[in-house]
């Protein structure tokens, strides 16, 4: 039972990531190595983060993640922005189509950080002795990051976009509006997970709840 469990579990935070990649044609567009050069840069983004977090913030701030402190989330909220210089950097890296681009870096930071933070959590809970949703929350928690960096990298991809000097002055205007736009989504995702914490441990909301409203931030 616990082994049905945990492959559930693992089912339903891989399965979606695993079925896109499969149903949007990334294999047959030779997507692979951007997927997987895009969990690579996920991976030296979060270790350059933990290295600048260890460094900077106090050993009490950073040691305790069940309290809401507001120069803990200050801080976090400008590593966050260790994000958008990642994914930037990736997308001026990979040669592809726009949309294979997006598509393929969001699958890949997305799966990377369900990989990182979910496979440990998923093998030690899900094999208990008793069932828990703790494990099915964190599953669903995962698929709503995905569409979460799915935004970010358009976000990402819109704010950096240049537009040709000889172009049009309404196309200009336009790819300005698309930049602003793009700004205040970037520093609402910098932002989104201060405001999960506030919610979680100052305001004591349930997990359900969170992750309803965390589910309404990534679509919206």
């Amino acid at each position: 039972m616990t082994l049905l469990h945990f492959l559930n579990c693992a089912a339903l935070t891989y399965g979606p990531a695993f079925l896109l990649y499969k149903c949007s044609k990334l294999q047959e567009q030779k997507a692979t190595s951007i997927v997987f050069y895009s969990a690579l840069a996920y991976a030296v983004t979060q270790l350059a983060k933990l290295v600048i977090a260890a460094t900077i913030l106090p050993s009490s701030s950073s040691s305790d993640t069940s309290s809401f402190s507001i120069i803990h989330e200050f801080f976090r909220i400008i590593l966050n922005y260790g994000d958008i210089m990642g994914v930037a950097y990736v997308l001026n890296e990979v040669k592809a189509s726009p949309d294979t681009k997006l598509l393929s870096v969001g699958l890949g930071w997305g799966a990377a950080e369900a990989f990182f933070l979910n496979i440990a959590p998923l093998w030690i809970g899900a094999r208990g002795m008793e069932f828990e949703w703790k494990s099915v929350q964190s599953a669903i928690e995962a698929n709503i990051t995905y569409l979460l960096y799915f935004g970010f990298v358009l976000a990402v991809f819109l704010f950096k976009r240049k537009v040709n000097i000889n172009a049009e002055e309404q196309l200009k205007q336009q790819y300005q509006s698309q930049q602003h736009i793009a700004s205040l989504a970037l520093f609402f995702y910098c932002a989104l997970p201060s405001l999960l914490s506030f919610l979680r441990f100052t305001l004591q909301a349930t997990e359900w709840i969170v992750l309803a409203i965390y589910l309404a931030a990534s679509v919206g």
